[in-house]
């Protein structure tokens, strides 16, 4: 069971506690939420934040004020988990305002859901900013160093003993200032407050009917079956938005030949709730449109902090489906620039690396409807470098769909596998999602088989987009039954992240079902993308006499694009054969041999395993490139054959520690 119970004697409670003030909730609540502040922010906007937190507390959500100079992360991370094993009053959540320490975490990526720099490079890049440090207590970290130039950098490795996957047991949120010269950020912080304030007061009715969504050049092949899509499964999400009264807006990047003013008159709408944003990104800038022509002002072309600032931000929520957006470790980054602005804008939810674009960014987005708070879908939906900036205590107000507290049921029933499938029949199908997910927390035995139940039979996209993503994720050999219908589902986003799992899973049943998908559907720019690459992670042999039958059944012509995938699998086989023999010559630099290994954590191909566990287990071998290969196996984690790199592994002696731990790191992953 994912969840743990920690037990914490008085003593050690004590030492947690010495040197910080502790203002306890005035009110007894089901549940508690914690603004956590170093002491020069609590002494320069002190008032804003009595009033902050009285708002959280008017809003029936009981609330901590903990204040201290926060030199210890570990310290921290304590007393989190103390409050929330308060089984009277445990704690749901909490934000962390001012300076307060960033954790910046190695040997994690897999958690990740692109980011795979080299760690040898400079530790600030290489390392990832989050707050799953303190907010998931399955985690376990080692610290490395302060950062010499950083005080509020802490470097951790995460430890093999760690929990494989993430799954917070509370949500957080930063705010914290942008730095912009000639302007006190503690002005900030104390506007930032009481705009909060004002608005929970003001818009206490507010439910969610105003939603846009805007989308950048070269995001997701610029596919419009893709962005279709998205727009079909927003209504069976956010159903108010799409009714008489409401509005909705879809924006895309070629509607002008330069949308910035288009977008920034959306972001200035004053009754707008949610904006959803869809393109690429930087720490300080939002890429729009691409352009063709190199005498365009690359100012026209995207969207930066300094133009946030000139305008009102509007909308309430704001979610960056894009790099960097959410890095709030630097002086001035971009999503701060909207909540600390003049407008209306209270939160928003960004990545501080780099960010994948196949994934499922509306995941849990119709339980805010419910009246969910911010903070919960980040806890639900994020990878290690997903951050609330704002408030993570907003929320809409709940539009009368569900007849329960969405918030109080994640907190005081989560992983209580019966609560949820009681709520199986919920007719919000994000409600049904989401009991889905809390079965798998919950470890319930039959699991994986109400999932696949799930998938067959709901007639609604994010409930079968749900079921596959855990099964593809979490029950592997259950899943296959399931990826080769859901290959050739009718919702566009199913479909394409399903090749990707089927990629991952590499079993050869499903090849018949991935070969029709590219025969039927190769026309879908992005499908073909995912089709054409995830492919090669099958036996060539098997996939070219899969498509030969199966065109010499069809009663028309596939036409150039079946050459065209030959061809690019031969490349592939090229490839792979070159990187395979560049992993097993021993008279190569270990360098090259090491490149070559660590390619196989973004193609996870069966047939290199024996080849892997080979060079793992060969004694005579350079440390380092051991290492490596032993890492990337345990990227296969999802892998058909898996069972036989836990074999492989668990057979391997070494007194190294540090193969050891990478050892039993990559069957921690496996054996999940």
């Amino acid at each position: 069971m994912k969840r743990h119970i920690f037990v914490v004697v008085m003593t050690m409670v004590a030492i947690m506690l010495q040197g910080a003030d502790i203002i306890k909730p005035s009110l007894r609540t089901s549940t508690s939420f914690a603004i956590v502040v170093d002491r020069t922010s609590y002494e320069k906007v002190g008032d804003a934040i009595r009033a902050y937190r009285k708002s959280i507390e008017d809003d029936g959500l009981g609330t901590y004020i903990v204040v201290d100079e926060w030199e210890n992360p570990e310290r921290l991370r304590t007393l989190l988990k103390d409050l929330h094993n308060n089984r009277k009053q445990p704690l749901e959540g909490a934000v962390f305002v001012g300076d307060i320490p960033i954790p910046r975490v190695r040997d994690a990526q897999y958690l990740t859901s692109a980011f795979k720099m080299d760690q040898n490079r400079d530790w600030k890049e290489s390392s990832v900013a989050t707050d799953r440090f303190y907010d998931d207590f399955g985690l376990n970290f080692q610290f490395i160093r302060r950062d010499e130039d950083n005080s509020l950098f802490y470097y951790y490795s995460l430890t093999s003993d760690s929990e494989p996957y993430l799954a917070p047991n509370i949500y957080t949120a930063r705010i914290k200032p942008n730095v912009v010269p000639g302007v006190d950020k503690y002005v900030l912080l104390s506007n930032y407050l009481n705009k909060v304030v004002r608005l929970k007061k003001e818009e206490s009715s507010n439910i969610v009917d105003h939603i846009s969504v805007a989308r950048g050049h070269a995001y997701n092949s610029d596919d419009r079956l893709s962005w279709a899509g998205e727009q079909i499964a927003l209504r069976e999400q956010l159903p108010h938005a799409f009714l008489r009264g409401g509005n909705v807006k879809f924006l895309d990047f070629d509607m002008k030949p330069l949308v910035k003013d288009l977008f920034l008159d959306e972001i200035s709408n004053p009754q707008l709730d949610i904006m959803l944003f869809h393109h690429h990104g930087d720490t300080d800038r939002q890429y729009l449109n691409g352009s063709e022509n190199d005498s365009i002002d690359d100012s026209l072309l995207e969207i930066r902090t300094s133009d946030v600032r000139k305008l009102k931000a509007h909308p309430r929520f704001v979610f960056f489906d894009a790099c960097y957006n959410g890095s709030f470790y630097e002086d001035d980054y971009l999503s701060g620039s909207y909540i600390f602005g003049e407008g209306n804008t209270i939160v928003a939810i960004g990545s501080t690396v780099n960010s994948l674009q196949d994934k499922w960014p509306d995941e849990f987005l119709g339980l805010l409807a419910a009246g969910m708070r911010v903070g919960q879908l980040n806890r639900h939906t994020g990878y290690l470098e997903s951050h609330v900036i704002g408030d993570p205590t907003f929320h809409f107000r709940k539009d009368g769909s569900i007849d329960f507290d969405i918030n109080e049921a994640l907190t005081l029933h989560d992983d209580d596998a019966e609560f949820w499938k009681d709520k199986l029949d919920c007719p919000v199908p994000d409600v049904q999602a989401m009991a889905l997910r809390q079965l798998w927390i919950a470890g319930d035995e039959r699991a994986s088989d109400i999932i696949t139940q799930s998938y067959f039979s709901s007639p609604d996209f994010v409930v079968r987009m749900e079921a596959v993503k855990l099964l593809a994720n979490h029950y592997p050999d259950q899943s296959v039954k399931v990826l080769n219908s859901s290959i050739n589902d009718s919702y566009e986003l199913i479909r394409r992240l399903s090749v990707d799992y089927a990629e991952c899973n590499a079993s050869p049943s499903l090849i018949p079902s991935l070969v029709r998908a590219f025969l039927t559907r190769g026309h879908e720019r992005r499908l073909n993308f995912q089709l054409t690459s995830n492919l090669t992670a099958f036996d060539g042999k098997l996939f070219c006499d899969e498509l030969n039958r199966q065109t010499a059944e069809m009663s028309r012509c596939v036409g150039q694009d079946l050459d065209e995938l030959k061809q690019y699998h031969k490349q592939y086989e090229t490839w792979f054969t070159d990187t395979k023999n560049s992993v097993e010559d021993k008279s190569l630099k270990t360098s090259r041999r090491i490149s070559a290994v660590k390619s196989f954590r973004n193609y996870p191909n069966s047939s290199m395993i024996e080849s892997l566990l080979k060079v793992a287990s060969d004694e005579t071998e350079d440390v380092d490139l051991r290492f490596y290969t032993i890492h990337s196996l345990g990227w296969f984690d999802t892998n058909y054959r898996r069972k036989v790199i836990i074999e492989g592994l668990k057979s391997i002696d070494t007194s190294n520690k540090r193969l050891k731990d990478e050892i039993r790191r990559s069957l921690s992953r496996l054996d999940k």
